[in-house]
């Protein structure tokens, strides 16, 4: 959460724009729907790839593409059920059908994860890595979504902050 609250604007922004803005300067319709979906899963993964590697020795990119169907299969899951749940008060014979939305919803968020079953190489073992580097990774991200000044500071806590990323990803 922390990751998409601190990244998903800056990188969202900084995105649009390269390009595929409106005259306003904003990403239209489905453009900006993916765009805010890609940063903010983007974002996420940038902050847990140090953990998965470190407790579950473990890292991948599936989240990348599983989460384009997850974000809104658990929205669907939620907003039918509670919509079940509120007819069940009052028109318990509407249940059914909201229910079998809420089923189909489920299915959909359950069965994406098996992703990795049929695309192994989406997610790979590594060794936990070394808390020097993840240290040095978190600390190069704070600098750089703290505004690390333009010029060297920023060019040096990017090369550290991608250094440290391929320490984690690939392992020594």
């Amino acid at each position: 959460t922390l990751g998409i609250l601190l990244c998903a604007a800056p990188v969202s922004s900084w995105l649009a724009a390269r390009g595929g803005t409106t005259a306003g300067g904003r990403p239209s319709g489905l453009r900006r729907l993916v765009l805010a979906m890609g940063t903010a899963t983007a974002a996420a993964e940038l902050m847990l790839l140090p953990v998965g590697a470190w407790t579950f020795s473990r890292v991948g990119v599936a989240g990348l593409v599983l989460n384009f169907v997850a974000i809104p299969a658990m929205a669907l899951v939620q907003s039918a059920g509670a919509l079940a749940l509120t007819l069940a008060l009052v028109f318990p014979a509407a249940v059914g059908p909201v229910a079998a939305v809420a089923h189909v919803a489920t299915l959909a968020l359950v069965e994406s994860s098996r992703l990795v079953e049929w695309a192994p190489q989406l997610s790979w073992r590594v060794p936990p890595p070394p808390v020097w580097a993840l240290l040095a990774y978190y600390a190069a991200l704070a600098a750089l979504l703290g505004g690390a000044p333009a010029g060297r500071a920023r060019r040096v806590a990017l090369v550290v902050a991608g250094s440290m990323f391929l320490v984690i990803a690939v392992g020594p």
